[in-house]
């Protein structure tokens, strides 16, 4: 019988999505170091700025990459507001852009397999998340 290897990462940013929405758990590259509540604000910001970046396309458009700023600016208040939020500080909502960004642009275990960031994988899940 042949056996098939699988990759826990999830393929595209769509399957980590689904995955997030789910409450599954899994893996993401940790971008604070602060503690756990510091890392779940940034890691649901960061899934949530990945549903408006995700199939993005205009990198080089400044008037598209303008209209995805803003909106990214609503999608980070509108989450600040929330009880897991509350308050981001600008390297969190940094960092969160980040990783999104990255995500959305080499696919999302692509970039969590890059050797730069292999020693920061972690492992989350969106029910710890304050609600």
């Amino acid at each position: 019988m042949e056996t098939i290897a699988t990759d826990i990462i999830p393929e595209t940013v769509a399957d980590a999505l689904k995955m997030w929405d789910a409450g599954e758990t899994l893996f993401v590259v940790e971008m604070g170091g602060l503690g756990p509540g510091y890392e779940m604000a940034i890691q649901g910001l960061a899934f949530e700025l990945m549903r408006i970046i995700d199939g993005f396309d205009k990198w080089n458009d400044e008037a598209a990459l303008a209209d995805l700023n803003r909106r990214a600016d609503e999608v980070v208040s509108e989450c600040d507001s929330k009880p897991w939020g509350g308050g981001f500080s600008g390297a969190q909502v940094g960092a969160a852009k980040n990783i999104a960004s990255c995500v959305c642009r080499r696919g999302y275990r692509n970039a969590l397999r890059d050797p730069a960031v292999k020693d920061r994988l972690i492992q989350v899940n969106r029910r710890d998340l304050r609600s």
